[in-house]
């Protein structure tokens, strides 16, 4: 399988500075190299901080060539434009993209992004957490344990959001909080669902939003796209106690 990964930290753009973006790099790159996201290796991580048009463009044509699965994240400044039926927009560094242009070439793909979602009227707008490694988990790669659970899910995308429509996201020293809590949330799964191999988007998310509300001030609403599928793509895998005893 060819996989790839593009995260896209935005946190010196027009609208301000802010404290998230780069620590949502850091910590995700560790999540997924890591055998919990399913040992992604350097070379299929891409990551662009501060990015202009151009340069997001020209990763998202090219990086994805033939690719089988692709994840796409944004941490950073947004908005959706009433223009364009609330239409989510993403602040680079030198002005809007709609996530319309993180879209890749792969057949199965995810985009979450953590990003404001206030109102807008653009008439001409343009188209860590650390730690894992304390878990216990087998030395063996989960790299195929995590191909088969994209394989066995349908064909699409799924999006993840961290806020509803006319939503702020809460940005923290500790990351967003949405990229916080989910990836918190998923560590919580390693060590506490035994029997347990896949944690799919959709399960990911609602112990995203549950952790979130509990521990962190912030009344955002984060979404996933509400597809008619069987089966999510997983986001975190492991092998399960079973195994690892036998």
């Amino acid at each position: 399988m060819i996989r790839r990964a593009l995260i896209i930290y935005c946190d010196n753009t027009r609208s301000g500075r802010l404290n998230g973006p780069a620590v949502d790099n850091n910590n995700f790159r560790e999540f997924l190299i890591h055998p919990l996201g399913g040992n992604w290796y350097n070379n299929e991580i891409c990551s662009l901080a501060n990015p202009t048009k151009a340069e997001v463009r020209k990763v998202i044509s090219s990086f994805f060539i033939n690719c089988d699965y692709s994840i796409v994240i944004f941490t950073g400044h947004g908005f959706c434009n009433a223009i364009e039926d609330n239409l989510q927009y993403f602040e680079v560094l030198d002005g809007n993209l709609s996530i319309l242009e993180l879209k890749t070439s792969a057949d199965r793909q995810t985009i979450i992004y953590d990003s404001c979602r206030g109102i807008e009227k653009i008439v001409q707008a343009e188209a860590g957490i650390h730690g894992f490694s304390e878990h216990r988990i087998s030395k063996s790669s989960t790299r195929q344990i995590f191909e088969n659970a994209v394989m066995e899910a349908e064909k699409g995308i799924v999006l993840l959001e961290s806020a509803s429509v006319n939503e702020s996201s809460i940005d923290t020293k500790k990351g967003g909080a949405y990229i916080y809590s989910l990836l918190k949330s998923t560590s919580i799964w390693s060590r506490e669902n035994k029997n347990q191999n896949v944690l799919r988007l959709d399960t990911a998310h609602y112990y995203a939003v549950l952790y979130m509300k509990k521990m962190i001030l912030t009344n955002q609403n984060p979404n996933i796209s509400n597809d008619k599928r069987r089966l999510f793509f997983p986001f975190a895998v492991k092998f399960t106690d079973l195994f690892n005893n036998l």
